[in-house]
């Protein structure tokens, strides 16, 4: 009994070690984001509301259509909750599809161990983009011809969590409608060929972004 006893005590201090680290990990290894959402005029949403949370990391992964979980449905009211996070940074956004009203943009936040941050959000009414792909002589382009194949000329407009991509019309015009306000890259694909242009949509606003091709490739009105 006597060469038993340390190995008992050395064992059961052991185990008291590794609940009492997970007991500190679950409390202090992870935060929370907590906040409150409202209308321009102050009053909650009446209607579902899609929170989002993503963690940021150094490659950009992007969804199309609403973005992948995690995500938070808030049924009614205005309060949300995202709890048992690793500490680090993330972005949050809201979309509320009933409407098509969102947040200003996506807000960072960051999470310390064992702490609360906070993210409120003003819902706006989303915004759009649309614009023109013409040729050197100002002629519409909706498609061409490469390596034998008929090719249909396609935009894509995304920011760092969302995208999506639509075929140019016949009238050589493509269009972006619902989109949260905040930064946009638009990229326009011929061929073998893609140019990319920077946009700011705005609340209640239609931003126009051209693009022309010529025989030397594109270039950007």
């Amino acid at each position: 009994m006597k060469k038993r006893f340390p190995l008992i005590v050395t064992f059961t201090s052991l185990l008291v070690v590794v609940l009492l680290v997970s007991t500190l990990r679950g409390c202090f290894l992870h935060g929370s984001i907590s906040g409150h959402i409202s209308n321009t005029n102050g009053t909650a949403p009446t209607s579902k509301v899609l929170v989002c949370c993503l963690a940021k990391s150094p490659y950009v992964n992007i969804t199309y259509g609403d973005p992948a979980p995690p995500y938070l449905v808030v049924e009614s009211g205005a309060n949300f909750k995202f709890d048992n996070l690793p500490f680090g940074d993330y972005d949050l956004w809201v979309i509320n599809r009933s409407d098509n009203s969102f947040s200003n943009g996506i807000l960072s936040v960051n999470v310390s161990l064992g702490q609360e941050a906070n993210a409120n959000f003003i819902l706006l009414p989303g915004g759009s983009v649309s614009g023109h792909v013409l040729d050197q002589n100002g002629q519409s382009i909706s498609s061409t011809v490469y390596l034998g194949y008929l090719h249909k000329v396609r935009v894509t407009c995304e920011n760092q969590t969302m995208g999506s991509t639509v075929f140019v019309s016949e009238d050589g015009s493509y269009y972006f409608g619902n989109l949260m306000p905040g930064k946009y890259r638009i990229m326009v694909n011929i061929d073998v060929h893609t140019l990319y242009g920077d946009i700011i949509i705005e609340s209640n606003k239609t931003a126009i972004h051209d693009f022309s091709f010529d025989k030397t490739g594109f270039y950007q009105n």
